[in-house]
């Protein structure tokens, strides 16, 4: 028979080399911990909030700007039709484009 070698990984906590059987996931901290840091994870759970707690940090007020909307750039598009392959479009008027037709590429006049 063969012989089954553990592979060996690093643990992301604590920074260890350990056999991959021993690995597991943390869900809490989304990451792959030996067996060891995920017993002492489980013993330092942080206890549980009361509501009189979560009231003080609500209650809290912070200096915020209002959000601004964003300007409006009003740009000058027309619907334009391209006269060999009838193909729709938008065409700027200030810069000129598109020059030619995206479908066909004929020259576009505005």
């Amino acid at each position: 028979m063969l012989e089954q070698k553990d592979v060996m990984v690093v643990c992301k906590k604590c920074k260890n080399s350990v056999p991959s059987s021993i690995i597991r996931m943390d869900l809490d901290n989304k990451m792959m911990v030996c067996q060891t840091c995920l017993k002492e994870g489980k013993k330092a759970a942080p206890a549980k909030t009361d509501s009189s707690q979560f009231q003080r940090q609500s209650s809290i007020s912070f200096n915020e700007k209002p959000v601004e909307k964003p300007k409006t750039i009003v740009i000058n598009k027309v619907k334009h039709r391209c006269e060999k392959c009838n193909y729709a479009f938008n065409a700027n008027l200030e810069t000129m484009n598109p020059r030619m037709c995206p479908y066909c590429g004929r020259e576009v006049v505005l």
